[in-house]
């Protein structure tokens, strides 16, 4: 019986080219695949605001958005006249976009927020790493049409206060609950509360590093049933950071080596 030779074309050749060519088929269908979100083909994202430098907008937001039904609350940590960041409120869809404050970085102002606003009815709380009095960030309120802004509390770092905070507040209906990178004892950050009148300022936790305590924390805080959880970027045995468990009234009273780092 006479075989096909391959090589000089016959059902092996054949089959050997629609091999190929259905190997080039998937591949050009994968990277189609793979294209069409990144370009926009078939795919719902959409930029609702881009940050820029004209008119003294915001620039580089670090934090989350705040909602409050079709609107949307948030800051940036630089832009605007100053360069210290901004708060802003915009519609859902986009629209509207409006610059409610502008932070100046001064002693009766904050500057450079790293967290997201906070909101209780039509207040908005919130945090910034600069301004206030000793420029070591302030907590703040204002209202949530951008009126009465108002620094509550001025970190202004040593044993009995915070320094720099980096993150957002959480609030439990009284109390406003944060933290800040350094300031208190060890200068390594604090848990902290305050009355939302920005009076009755207590450091709860004052971390110290080491392998039983946190330190730098820059996140935010986690409340439930009268515990506060949070993370820190450094501490613990390895110095790689740990996640911690606060009680929202301190630490007195409480084994400190077992419920500061779990």
């Amino acid at each position: 019986m006479k075989k096909w030779n391959a090589k000089r074309g016959g059902h092996g050749e054949g089959m050997r080219r629609t091999g190929w060519s259905a190997a080039w088929m998937w591949c050009a269908l994968a990277v189609l695949t793979l294209w069409a979100p990144l370009s926009g083909f078939g795919d719902s994202y959409t930029n609702l605001h881009i940050f820029n430098l004209d008119e003294g907008d915001g620039l580089m937001p670090y934090g989350s958005l705040t909602r409050d039904g079709d609107t949307l609350y948030g800051m940036t940590v630089y832009g605007s006249v100053s360069n210290k960041g901004v708060v802003f409120r915009m519609d859902v869809n986009g629209q509207n976009y409006t610059i409610l404050h502008t932070f100046f970085g001064d002693k009766n102002d904050g500057g450079r927020p790293y967290g997201n606003l906070t909101q209780a009815g039509n207040i908005l709380y919130g945090m910034t790493s600069l301004g206030g009095v000793s420029n070591g960030g302030v907590v703040f309120r204002m209202d949530t049409n951008g009126l009465s802004y108002t620094n509550l509390y001025s970190f202004v770092g040593g044993t009995n206060s915070g320094y720099a905070p980096h993150g957002s507040l959480t609030w439990d209906g009284g109390y406003l609950y944060g933290m800040t990178c350094s300031g208190g004892q060890y200068n390594a950050g604090v848990v902290f509360r305050v009355d939302t009148n920005g009076l009755g300022y207590t450091n709860l936790c004052a971390f110290h590093g080491g392998a039983i305590s946190g330190k730098g924390p820059h996140g935010s805080l986690l409340l439930r049933g009268g515990a506060l959880y949070g993370m820190t970027s450094s501490g613990g045995q390895e110095d790689l950071g740990v996640v911690f468990c606060v009680d929202a009234n301190g630490l007195e009273g409480l084994d400190a080596d077992t419920r500061v780092v779990l």
